[in-house]
């Protein structure tokens, strides 16, 4: 539902919530007590091993809000001077609305106001979609002092079917995230973490064998999930619509969504979005013993990033360190990972169960013609996994859509948010989400 006039955050918006950014300093809100305040020790950027969600105060933030300097050169702070060295990729094109998202020009047209933004990083956990009886993580980055309405309509990202969001999207990599890249935009930007991914609560199907119960985060929980966090961007920022990114898996989820609620999606992003493919499934179509999830073992994971990748690019497009943060983060993000070996993270098998069910016997299970809204699709041409066949084939299928484009990325794969080419991404979505378009 769209904000309502009786909201309790009027005036502040409950995500910049308990704590605000002032000169670089934390200081309570009004009316708040000190008892408010979140501990100093929670205040962690990466969770640390075995964190559970429990461990995580649900309606208060765990706040490492600090507003960053371009002069300020501490590791981890100066977000201005990383994004000047993407500037010569990253240049907004003369086609493209200069106009800032918080109001002013884009100075020389650049990806960041030289003068800089403040940003303010927010966690907390939501209600899940089954009335609170479950909960979902949320993170994000946005300017500073931000008010309800203000700015942009707020961008969810939704993750893929194996690795959580906050290990993707609000992932630091060379100190700044993806999130974080788009709110020193002026882009506020959210990811959340599906049930049984990451650090959302998992169901007790997931604390069993895998054998012991059928396979968990069906593509309905999945969406209804996406939903329920919509709605708590729509109610606590003020906007009555919001802009969706769906990864993969989360393409077609956020698909789904616009198609169902089109007054509640603002635009529609999809990156390596999922379709129809001719290669044969590693499953039967129709098999139902796959379980409740799926073991995914650290060594399978890197050559799974660089799958399509010519060797001669790996270390150009994707760094072994920025491999090595990622890794430790996926491994972070399930608490009895490090307990196996090799170590190891549980991913809920719903995906693939749905995959068998419709995509492998040629049925969609969404109707792509009920999508409305502005919608951009991003492919990488290295992409294997949902290769850029299958991104013609949808672009071709949101024949409703009020404007569609489709971009492919040059020497670019399925994980383009975690490389080096996410900058270019950054631009292609910061563009769609800033133009004015004529028929949204």
């Amino acid at each position: 539902m769209p904000p309502t006039s009786d909201s309790p955050f009027r005036g502040a918006s409950s995500l910049i919530g308990v704590l605000r950014v002032q000169g670089g300093r934390q200081r309570r809100g009004a009316g708040q007590s000190r008892a408010c305040l979140p501990p100093r020790k929670r205040l962690s950027r990466t969770p640390r091993a075995g964190l559970k969600p429990t461990g995580i105060p649900t309606g208060t933030l765990l706040a490492r809000e600090e507003t960053h300097d371009r002069t300020d050169r501490r590791v981890g702070t100066d977000v201005g001077a990383r994004l000047a060295a993407a500037d010569s990729m990253t240049r907004v094109p003369p086609s493209v609305s200069s106009e800032s998202c918080l109001g002013g020009p884009l100075s020389d047209q650049r990806i960041l106001d030289p003068r800089g933004r403040g940003l303010v990083h927010l966690e907390r956990m939501i209600p899940g979609p089954d009335g609170g009886a479950s909960e979902l993580f949320l993170s994000g980055w946005q300017p500073a002092r931000m008010r309800p309405g203000e700015g942009p309509p707020p961008l969810l990202c939704v993750h893929g079917s194996t690795f959580p969001g906050h290990a993707t999207f609000d992932l630091p990599l060379d100190g700044v995230s993806f999130l974080e890249l788009l709110a020193a935009l002026g882009q506020p930007a959210y990811a959340v973490d599906l049930p049984s991914y990451g650090r959302s609560q998992r169901s007790n199907a997931m604390e069993r064998g895998p054998s012991a119960s059928p396979p968990q985060t069906r593509s309905p929980e999945a969406m209804a999930a996406v939903a329920a966090a919509l709605n708590v961007l729509r109610r606590e920022t003020g906007h009555a619509r919001i802009a969706l990114l769906g990864w993969s898996w989360g393409a077609a989820l956020c698909a789904a969504l616009a198609g169902q609620d089109p007054d509640a999606v603002a635009r529609l992003v999809l990156v390596g979005p999922q379709w129809f493919h001719e290669r044969p499934p590693i499953i039967a179509p129709g098999a139902t013993s796959i379980g409740a999830y799926r073991w995914v073992p650290l060594p399978d994971m890197r050559p799974r990033r660089m799958n399509g990748t010519p060797p001669s690019e790996h270390e150009s497009l994707v760094p072994d360190a920025w491999l090595e943060t990622w890794e430790r983060a996926v491994l972070d993000s399930d608490p009895v990972a490090r307990f196996r070996t090799p170590p190891a993270i549980r991913a809920p098998n719903g995906t693939i169960q749905d995959s068998l069910d419709s995509w492998c016997i040629g049925d969609v299970p969404y109707d792509p013609k009920a999508v409305r809204a502005p919608s951009l699709l991003v492919v990488g041409e290295w992409d294997q996994e949902t290769p850029p066949d299958q991104a013609r084939g949808l672009f071709h299928a949101l024949s409703s859509a009020q404007v569609r484009r489709l971009v492919l990325l040059g020497r670019a794969g399925h994980w383009t948010v975690l490389d080096r080419r996410r900058n270019e991404l950054v631009h292609c979505v910061h563009s769609f989400l800033s133009e004015r378009l004529e028929a949204s």
